[in-house]
């Protein structure tokens, strides 16, 4: 079967990832916040129609019935799921906690050990109403209600 964006998260979830216990479904939900929208009554029928309609989660929505918004900051927390990956002397390295993420999650959870080449370098901002698209984008992402994040490209290295 070929992988295509309609069919890419299922597979890597169901193949890749064992996700059978609630603490490694709400590690999942932490790493990108998916656990936000149901806490704010503003935001949960929005969190709760993608949960459950477009992603096919409903499991995953029923986790945040289950357990408070100070539970998924707790995990947060103590596998430091909000830490950075950065390039240390061309190697990638962490301070999310790698070793206990791969105990939850019965397989080694690790950075490559490979030596990277910086190819380009790209600066992020943080922008509230913004009132026209910025010019060269390499990304881009709604953060808040009102607020954005994109990153651009500041040069090429190589």
């Amino acid at each position: 079967m070929e992988i295509t964006m309609e069919n890419y998260l299922p597979k890597f979830l169901q193949k890749h990832l064992p996700v059978t216990t609630d603490e490694a479904q709400m590690i999942l939900m932490c790493i990108d916040s998916s656990y936000l929208p149901f806490y704010s009554d503003y935001f949960k029928p929005i969190g709760t129609k993608w949960m459950n309609e477009v992603l096919e989660y409903p499991e995953l929505t029923e986790l945040t019935k289950k357990y408070s918004k100070a539970d998924f900051e707790a995990l947060n927390k103590k596998y430091n799921l909000k830490g950075k990956i950065n390039i240390d002397g061309g190697y990638l390295s962490t301070n999310i906690n790698l070793t206990e993420l791969s105990r939850v999650f019965s397989m080694p959870i690790n950075l490559p050990p490979q030596k990277f080449e910086v190819l380009r370098e790209l600066k992020t901002y943080t922008k509230s109403n913004l009132s026209k698209k910025p010019s060269g984008i390499f990304s881009l992402a709604l953060t808040r209600k009102n607020e954005v994040k994109y990153s651009k490209l500041i040069k090429e290295v190589k």
